[in-house]
């Protein structure tokens, strides 16, 4: 499915941090060192959910925000790693 990041956003009921859908245009901002006239478009889609940069001592606080988000949630993710026949991924970063 190609524009499905609306449909996942329903599903689940909260907004994506960012996301794109496959064939969206890849906008680079302008540098005019380079000259570059290639349109580049997205390969895949995405929906993404970022707790964004928390200076923190303490793992948990990160993984709570995606936990109080996504726990009873576990269904509609299902559906849509099925209807879209994709993977879920979750990553933490910790700098």
């Amino acid at each position: 499915m190609v524009y499905c990041v609306h449909e996942v956003t329903q599903l689940l009921g909260i907004g994506s941090t960012h996301s794109y859908n496959m064939g969206d245009i890849i906008v680079r901002p302008k540098n005019d060192n380079i000259i570059n006239s290639t349109v580049h478009y997205r390969k895949e889609t995405a929906w993404e959910l970022s707790s964004g940069y928390q200076e923190s001592y303490d793992v948990n606080v990160q993984l709570y925000y995606f936990l109080d988000r996504l726990e009873n949630k576990v269904e509609e993710l299902n559906t849509i790693r099925s209807k879209f026949k994709t993977n879920l991924h979750v990553f933490q970063l910790i700098r």
